[in-house]
């Protein structure tokens, strides 16, 4: 790293505000250009770039409205309130508006890679640099001034190609486990809300991808109250003791080091899936 250069954020990318977008100009589905805002980047198939919007504006709106168009390769990322401080960074695949509680970070050609742009400002923390208690924001001017460790452009190169292809790969298997979801919830429901197999069985048919051991497991007939025969439907109140909530310490748990790990709500990605990078912890007191 004895050729790495020491940089200020400031002189390698340029920062481009959001705009104020309009209420009567919100709610349109197709138009030339996403009018992008934070919650877009919650979309399915928005986890990793920002490739589209819940509302679109035409050309001639965004330039009634002064609004800079935010082009491909530039990064996205909020700028105000309890959304900045997830650090959460998109890459901008197609020219969109932004709305003005988010920027971008446009990489300058020749001095930085766009696609290691995009991975460096994952790694940096605006949290730290952030103003304002209540509702926290960012300025350029913080923004300008993160101090920044740079490889050469060959080395950016690599860098950024092997980060991507190890992305794609995650995006692969992500995109897999909800498939198998998806599948897993429709057999639930087949098996033990439709009931679909004791349907098939009191017709005298077997049930279909299900081996004979499976299938004799589920009754053939129906009782008067509308259950498989020999079911029985009770209230989930009936198999557990005590439903705990969980609870985190007054005022915060952001400069805990040590203790036990605190999974909050922003944790959770989906059943069974957790996002174990925003895990914090919090001390425990016998």
């Amino acid at each position: 790293m004895s050729d790495w250069s020491s940089e200020r954020l400031g002189d390698v990318v340029r920062f481009k505000a959001g705009t104020g977008f309009p209420r009567d100009m919100q709610g349109k589905r197709f138009g030339d250009l996403p009018f992008a805002k934070v919650s877009d980047m919650n979309s399915p198939g928005n986890e990793l770039t920002l490739s589209f919007a819940e509302n679109y504006i035409s050309r001639d709106e965004a330039k009634s409205l002064k609004a800079f168009i935010h082009q491909p390769g530039s990064i996205a990322f909020a700028k105000i309130g309890i959304a900045l401080t997830t650090n959460r960074r998109r890459q901008i695949t197609c020219p969109l508006v932004l709305d003005n509680n988010m920027m971008s970070a446009e990489p300058l050609t020749g001095k930085i890679y766009q696609k290691f742009a995009y991975y460096l400002l994952l790694t940096l923390d605006f949290n730290l640099i952030s103003a304002g208690s209540a509702l926290p924001y960012l300025t350029v001017g913080s923004l300008k001034d993160i101090a920044i460790a740079l490889p050469p452009m060959a080395e950016q190169m690599v860098i950024a190609e092997t980060l991507s292809a190890l992305d794609d790969k995650i995006e692969l298997n992500r995109k897999t486990a909800a498939t198998l979801e998806e599948m897993a919830r429709a057999l639930y429901r087949s098996w033990f809300v439709d009931f679909d197999p004791v349907s098939t069985r009191a017709e005298g048919r077997a049930p279909a991808y299900m081996d004979a051991t499976t299938a004799a497991l589920f009754p053939d007939s129906f009782g008067e109250d509308g259950m498989p025969k020999g079911w029985l439907q009770k209230e989930f109140s009936g198999y557990y003791r005590v439903l705990e909530t969980g609870k985190r310490p007054k005022g915060g748990i952001k400069e805990i080091a040590e203790g036990v790990p605190s999974i909050g709500a922003e944790s959770i990605k989906n059943i069974g899936i957790f996002d174990y990078s925003k895990t914090k912890l919090r001390r425990v007191v016998s």
